[in-house]
């Protein structure tokens, strides 16, 4: 039956996404998050196929009620959960042939099964001449590539030798993430900048009531997983000179435990007016509800793509205090939230004093703002029309590239 599926979706552009994580997982983050904003928005257009894991991250046991090594339908596509039994690349090379697809969509730039298989296969011409996108989401950006800095350059400076990503289509998030692959890549790369696809349904969720906001008191929320990009460590160093009762609770997955361990300790040597307390992983359809009861979500990550986090919090109208390595940027002129450079901690432990000192009223103006601004990033309908962009000038540069080499001639030698 699915493979009559795949037969009757000729007519429409297949693209077939290989990722780690999807649906019904949710302790990856940002990246799957953006997959299911794809699909749904974009599932009437385009033919989706996905091949990810069976499993969640770091879980030991499949997820209930799914076939494993079989294609399935799941809402707006057909999705292939693969089992750790037997050779996981002749499963994608399998799932590759089996389904055609126009398009191959990379989600990950260091994922070893689902990224580097993939690319190896094509490189020593075990697949078919399909289009490749590459979202590195962020994996890039100077903070991510500091992080395991040597172990990722050496694999780079490798995977440029061997030509691993020659001929394929970046999707950058954003022009600082453009900047980014250039930086690395070199100018000649091609590169669609496509913004991630953000949930309407952000905004149809039921705010409940905030709760109040008294002068000299402060509610924090930290709210990502819990490893060293996120930062949470600085952030809590941040926090010890800050005067005021203070209640700081982080929520997320610990994908780190020596990390967490780091943490730990850092709390317990903070000064008694700052309380800190773990209250483990949210589920998705309870993040927006638990934003809106704190007054500031605090994260300043050291590299974010996109951030839907961040998205989440300004759209339960909870103002955001980052870093500068997201793409967020207008949010103080917009009253939602602040940028502050990492470099600058003494920043940050300004504006936490200007937060506990914020009264009820003023604080209500910011959630609003916060509010107003999800809302404008939620409705704009130009980032679809990107990603639509996306999609095409990956094929069109693909059937070019093959005429190329028809001709005796790579692109990368044409230029």
């Amino acid at each position: 039956m699915i493979m009559s599926a795949i037969r009757r979706k000729d007519r429409v552009m297949k693209i077939l996404i290989l990722n780690d994580y999807y649906l019904p997982g949710y302790k990856s983050g940002g990246p799957l998050r953006t997959l299911v904003n794809m699909v749904e928005r974009l599932g009437e257009e385009f033919a989706f196929f996905l091949m990810a894991r069976d499993r969640d991250a770091g879980d030991r046991s499949p997820y209930p009620e799914i076939q494993v090594d079989a294609w399935q339908y799941l809402d707006r596509l057909c999705v292939f959960y693969a089992s750790p039994r037997g050779k996981l690349f002749r499963k994608l090379r399998t799932g590759i042939f089996q389904t055609g697809p126009d398009l191959l969509y990379l989600n990950s730039m260091f994922s070893a099964h689902f990224t580097i298989t993939p690319l190896c296969l094509r490189r020593l011409f075990l697949l078919p001449r399909i289009p490749v996108i590459l979202a590195p989401r962020g994996m890039l950006s100077p903070g991510a590539i500091e992080l395991k800095g040597l172990k990722k350059q050496v694999f780079l400076h490798l995977a440029q030798l061997l030509r691993l990503y020659h001929g394929i289509v970046w999707q950058a998030s954003s022009e600082y993430e453009a900047e980014d692959i250039r930086c690395i890549f070199g100018g000649g790369v091609q590169i669609v900048v496509a913004p991630d696809i953000v949930a309407p349904s952000l905004l149809k969720t039921p705010q409940p009531a905030s709760s109040p906001k008294q002068i000299g008191e402060l509610k924090l929320i930290f709210l990502s997983r819990i490893d060293r990009k996120k930062n949470l460590d600085a952030a809590l160093m941040m926090l010890r000179e800050i005067q005021g009762n203070i209640q700081f609770h982080i929520y997320g997955p610990v994908k780190d435990q020596a990390y967490w361990e780091e943490c730990q300790q850092i709390i317990k040597e903070l000064p008694p007016n700052i309380h800190v307390q773990y209250y483990g992983t949210v589920l998705p359809e309870n993040v927006s509800s638990l934003f809106s009861e704190y007054a500031l979500f605090f994260f300043p990550t050291r590299s974010e793509n996109f951030g839907h986090v961040i998205l989440e919090a300004l759209s339960a109208g909870c103002p955001v205090l980052i870093s500068d390595q997201t793409p967020w940027r207008d949010l103080e002129t917009s009253r939602a939230g602040w940028v502050v450079p990492l470099n600058q901690p003494e920043r940050f432990r300004e504006i936490l004093k200007i937060s506990v000192n914020m009264d009820q009223q003023e604080h209500r103006i910011w959630r609003e703002h916060a509010r107003n601004y999800a809302e404008r990033i939620i409705t704009n309908d130009e980032v679809l029309d990107q990603n639509r962009q996306l999609f095409y000038t990956a094929l069109e540069y693909g059937k070019s590239n093959n005429r190329l080499r028809l001709a005796g001639f790579s692109k990368g030698e044409c230029v």
